[in-house]
């Protein structure tokens, strides 16, 4: 294999971590207002409707139980776990629990994942296998030997394919002729209503543009195989494309209401970045006065230490010096007089406890707010009282602080099954396009079951063979005994508008409820109404268990506005369904 083509650069893997860690703490917080109703059995889909409508071949952790404590639970150690991944504390470890829990989420509850949730899962898969805390990192803060910048194995290489093969396998599915003789993909895409921004209705004003986007998109999707792994300069062309996919990304994202499909797929592409870029950037981020500032911590305190090489990892350059203050003449005296840590700026100055604290944290441009926050904390007072605190339990902190772990490797049992999964994902990609691949693996084939369970098969869908052209608003009244009205999707007193919003994406402002509506409208139809059933029985209990009596809801009526993009962009909107639901009892189980 070739480093150039396959390999990865470990600071390359440190953004895609951060950008990973950040993407799925957005999702969860998408997630958490809405826990108890899509992954427990008192929500829409409680565990007993969720096996008996489909097959449950997939695991899930959320599974196990149905009450809403264990969701947030699971949510919440998620959430720790995207954290530690984000300061790439543990961070294989790290990667592994987000792995396991953020399929089990996608998987419980399919109705609300997007192409986000899957996508997010196969980075995660192969970043449990890459040195993603080599660099930027807690992790790499504590290992002080040389590293090299590089990485080269099955898992690099499974990582980088799985980033093509979105765009590659998701432009041969791009069929239809709204990507070839129409070129009328994109603006087509922008007629769904209930997903195209405000921006995105601007836009539509220029259909002549459109085309030429559309055309643009489906060729760098197609020649991403020639562009990404081009065997010649092989870093600089990579250099020239991926700013280019980024903002393909950034675009989708300004137009449509894509949630966080743009994060993770532009943290797939920053794998590619190669190393001439980082060093180029070091070279010009720090300047040459940050490069003489140094460290003395004490000799005997071990968290001192610890923390010293964390503080410079993320806040300063990583060449310059942390040495214990004993070992420099004149240093020593003043940790001990001071009882403090010793920062020599690059002034020469000695600065001391929360002041040097504070010096450090304003050297990255970056990171620099916190070192406001700091300084804020230091002018009321704070400061001061903080660091005596943590001075006092230096014994204790330490533990928390990691030892540094063994140098990373990957052994040959486990670089062969990733290479087993590397040719599966490569064949099942290709099932679709090829005979023969269909009839060797089946669906019940033990490997594509094996694969399922674990979310491993992929089927890159978005937008074809055509951008979808249905699309639905929900209006949800709710009649109470004492004769109230309350418009359940609003959250506001009073009887809901029946009309189309101006901007329908806004009909439905939380990304998991849009997603359900749309799911169980198109995906699930001859199950809607069993699904709508449980749903109002889901709003009766919750408003029944949250109000007091005299404001018992006494009836729901779900109202479906439909619409459909037409042949010639006209959007048709008369279609509508109305389901009527009685509530039987406050606490009425489904």
């Amino acid at each position: 294999m070739s480093n150039a083509l396959f390999g990865v650069d470990v600071r390359s893997l440190a953004a895609m971590r951060i950008l990973l860690a950040a993407g799925i703490l957005l999702r969860l917080q998408d997630i958490y207002p809405h826990a108890e109703a899509f992954l427990t059995d008192s929500g829409v889909v409680p565990r007993s409707l969720f096996f008996e409508t489909g097959p449950a071949e997939g695991l899930s952790l959320y599974f196990l139980n149905g009450t809403p404590l264990f969701a947030v639970t699971l949510l919440t150690l998620n959430a720790l776990a995207a954290v530690a991944l984000l300061f790439g504390y543990r961070a294989r470890l790290a990667a592994l629990v987000c792995w396991i829990l953020s399929i089990s989420l996608t998987q419980r509850a399919p109705l609300i994942a997007t192409g986000a949730d899957y996508l997010v899962g196969y980075l995660l898969f192969w970043a449990m296998f890459l040195p993603t805390g080599s660099a930027f990192a807690i992790d790499a803060a504590l290992r002080e030997e040389a590293r090299p910048r590089s990485h080269l194995s099955v898992a690099s290489a499974g990582l980088l394919l799985q980033a093509m093969y979105v765009y590659f396998f998701g432009a041969l599915l791009k069929t239809g002729g709204a990507w070839h003789a129409e070129g009328s993909a994109v603006y087509a895409a922008l007629h769904l209503e209930t997903v195209v921004t405000p921006l995105g209705h601007w836009l539509r004003n220029f259909p002549d543009i459109t085309v030429p986007l559309t055309h643009g998109v489906w060729w760098l999707e197609v020649l991403s195989p020639a562009i990404l792994f081009f065997p010649l300069w092989t870093a600089r062309v990579r250099l020239i494309a991926i700013p280019i996919f980024i903002a393909m990304h950034i675009g989708f994202r300004l137009f449509l209401a894509i949630d966080q499909f743009w994060i993770f797929s532009i943290a797939s592409l920053i794998a590619f970045v190669p190393g001439i870029f980082w060093d180029w950037w070091d070279k010009r981020y720090w300047r040459d006065r940050q490069r003489s500032i140094a460290i003395y911590y004490d000799r005997d305190c071990a968290f001192c230490r610890k923390i010293s090489l964390v503080l410079r990892q993320f806040f300063l350059p990583h060449t310059i010096a942390v040495k214990p203050a004993q070992d420099e003449p004149g240093v020593g005296e003043v940790l001990e007089r001071e009882n403090s840590w010793v920062v020599i700026g690059d002034d020469g100055r000695q600065r001391l406890h929360w002041r040097a604290l504070v010096y450090v944290t304003e050297q990255s441009l970056f990171m620099r707010p916190l070192s406001w926050l700091l300084a804020l904390c230091g002018a009321l007072g704070l400061g001061r009282r903080t660091y005596e605190v943590i001075g006092r339990n230096r014994s204790s902190l330490s533990k928390l602080v990691p030892a540094p772990g063994r140098a990373f490797r990957l052994s040959a049992p486990v670089q062969i099954g990733l290479a087993v999964v590397l040719v599966f994902s490569l064949a099942w990609n290709l099932r679709t396009h090829v005979a023969v691949l269909r009839e060797a693996l089946p669906m019940e084939h033990p490997m594509v079951r094996t694969a399922r369970a674990f979310q491993l098969l992929q089927r890159w869908r978005m937008f074809a063979p055509i951008p979808q052209l249905d699309y639905v608003a929900p209006v949800v009244e709710a009649r109470l005994e004492n004769g109230g009205a309350v418009d359940m999707i609003n959250g506001r007193p009073g009887a809901p508008a029946y009309e189309w919003p101006t901007y329908p994406v806004e009909a439905v402002r939380s990304p998991p409820w849009r997603a359900y509506f749309n799911g169980v409208t198109f995906h699930l139809p001859g199950l809607s109404t069993r699904y709508f059933t449980a749903y109002a029985s889901y709003i009766c209990r919750s408003w029944n268990r949250d109000h007091a009596d005299g404001e018992d809801m006494e009836s729901l009526k779900l109202t479906l506005l439909k619409g459909r993009t037409l042949s010639n962009f006209d959007s048709d909107r008369s279609g509508r369904e109305e389901m009527n639901f009685r509530c039987v009892d406050r606490m009425a189980p489904y």
